[in-house]
């Protein structure tokens, strides 16, 4: 039998160990922004941001300043002559549309020699650029699900008249937003550092020397450190890419994680639709008698077509998951003041001996598709902290104090027991059964459901190294970058007009797939936007 300790021995499970002088999880956005605007004061060398996507105008800190991000690294760069920022952020921003800034890379104003904003053109056709990490003077991190962008900035409270939860261009209000990041110190900043580096020097051809130590303890004042000294391993997800070899350790450490598991897999994730981890899962609800499966999940996805699409995939996980072990799994959904919490956050906790956080999905993308990174402790026991990470998470959500929480886990002797006995769904904050019947898929999105896979592929469509093989040199692929970028405009264009009805083909699902295709093609088709005066 598997044990949880044998996880990060076993080949494949992640790039490297190296160890948190201190580490702390900060639990939304509010936590995580405080933090990190008070940590970008203290920088004197580098700021590396790596993001699925970015806002010039977002407010790290908007209960007490409306001093914007751009505004921000701007002053920063001019109080400190040796500071340089680097951001490096996924290059499909129009047609990702909603929240984005369709030119975020020239929001940002006047750029300042040292500040340098990259749109990255090289993950290979249907991937995305995806991780959530941002490293200072590699010295300290922060890693997790959580972008610098709109919609993302909330309290555990997930209060409805919290003005500062407004989207930034529409002036409605947003769903409750739930995301976690684990901030780190020392050498393991250092490595992150190090792969901050790398993903730099794949999209812009620039390598960039470590930033050395500057001495300054950039741990920001009033946050306690939950751990100190303790291993951190770091997984990624990596497709091909030129000058960068894949890599499927986030997936190989989930499955290797629960292969151990014996009493309590608990997993908070966005998406639910990779098959390999649903038999896992189910596998070892077999082999274990006592082995408890949570999962927390949003109730529905981020508008309609995502819904349509990654609702099929959720259908059959849970039901993969439930056929082996009803009575022994839940699949929840996180109520707050009468909304659904949008629970966008990425992490497993086994047994209270491993936890592991990061920008991966439980979706198949996430798994072999696009960049991805993660970061997992464990230990060869019950941990008092990843207990008391888990039980700060469970707190939230049921609207408990984590002691209460941790009391009645212990007295029922089961984690399950414990949320049906305190979630009082006449309460302001309460976890529900997930019901994917309770938002039928509308017409004509039915259809797009049959291509389902086209949209969370396992691998990407076009590897670069076909590109290679076809004799393309890099300098001279402009060509397939313009006709990708005319081809996502096609797409976009049609799947719209199909989709309002202005055009009537014979079959939905042939027009939904050929759309997807020409909308991807735009992936294949962009080039890296490099902004910076020297």
């Amino acid at each position: 039998m598997a044990s949880a300790r044998a996880v990060l021995d076993q080949p494949g499970t992640h790039w490297r160990i190296e160890t948190a002088a201190r580490a702390a999880l900060l639990i939304d956005g509010d936590a995580y922004f405080q933090a990190l605007a008070a940590a970008m004061e203290k920088a004197e060398r580098s700021i590396i941001i790596l993001g699925w996507d970015l806002r010039s105008d977002l407010l790290l800190d908007p209960m007490n300043s409306r001093e914007t991000l751009a505004a921000r690294l701007h002053r920063l760069i001019g109080a400190r002559a040796g500071l340089h920022v680097r951001i490096l952020v996924w290059d499909w921003p129009i047609v990702m549309g909603a929240g984005r800034e369709v030119l975020p890379h020239w929001s940002f104003g006047p750029l300042e020699e040292r500040l340098t904003f990259v749109l990255d053109d090289e993950i290979p056709v249907g991937g995305a650029h995806h991780e959530k990490l941002v490293v200072i003077d590699d010295r300290l991190a922060f890693v997790g699900g959580l972008d610098l962008t709109a919609g993302r900035w909330d309290t555990p409270e997930h209060h409805p008249g919290n003005l500062r939860r407004l989207e930034i261009e529409s002036g409605l209000d947003r769903a409750p937003f739930h995301d976690v990041m684990l901030m780190v110190e020392g050498p393991v900043a250092a490595a992150l550092g190090e792969l901050a580096a790398e993903r730099w020097r794949v999209a812009t051809d620039d390598h960039l020397a470590p930033s050395g130590s500057s001495g300054t303890d950039l741990w920001p004042e009033g946050i306690e450190a939950d751990a100190q000294d303790v291993p951190v391993a770091i997984a990624r997800t990596r497709p091909e890419i030129d000058g960068l070899e894949a890599a499927r350790e986030i997936e190989a450490l989930y499955l290797a994680a629960i292969a151990g598991a014996e009493r309590l897999i608990y997993i908070e994730n966005q998406y639910l639709t990779v098959p390999a981890v649903a038999r896992a899962l189910a596998r070892r609800l077999r082999d274990m008698p006592d082995l408890e499966v949570v999962i927390i999940t949003p109730k529905a996805c981020e508008g309609p077509l995502e819904t349509a699409v990654m609702d099929a995939g959720r259908k059959k996980f849970k039901a993969t998951l439930e056929a082996a072990a009803r009575d022994r799994v839940r699949v929840l959904t996180a109520q707050s003041h009468g909304l659904r919490v949008n629970v966008h956050a990425k992490l497993m906790a086994v047994d209270d001996r491993l936890f592991t956080v990061g920008s991966a999905n439980l979706a198949n993308r996430s798994m072999g598709v696009d960049t991805e990174t993660n970061v997992a402790i464990e230990w060869p026991e019950p941990d008092p902290v990843i207990r008391g990470w888990r039980h700060r998470l469970l707190a939230e959500h049921l609207g408990r104090e984590p002691g209460e929480v941790a009391a009645c886990e212990a007295e029922l002797g089961s984690t399950i027991a414990m949320i049906e006995r305190l979630s009082d769904h006449e309460a302001a904050h309460y976890l529900a059964p997930l019901d994917l019947d309770a938002h039928p898929i509308p017409e004509p999105l039915s259809d797009i459901v049959d291509v389902a896979e086209l949209a969370d592929p396992p691998e990407p469509i076009i590897g670069s190294q076909l590109l290679a093989e076809l004799g393309l040199p890099r300098r001279f692929r402009n060509l397939r970058r313009w006709l990708g970028r005319v081809a996502g405009l096609v797409g976009v264009a049609v799947l719209l007009a199909w989709f309002l009805g202005a055009i009537d083909l014979v079959s939905g699902w042939v027009v939904a797939g050929a759309s997807l295709a020409l909308v991807l093609g735009w992936a294949a088709g962009e080039r890296p936007w490099r902004l910076e005066r020297h």
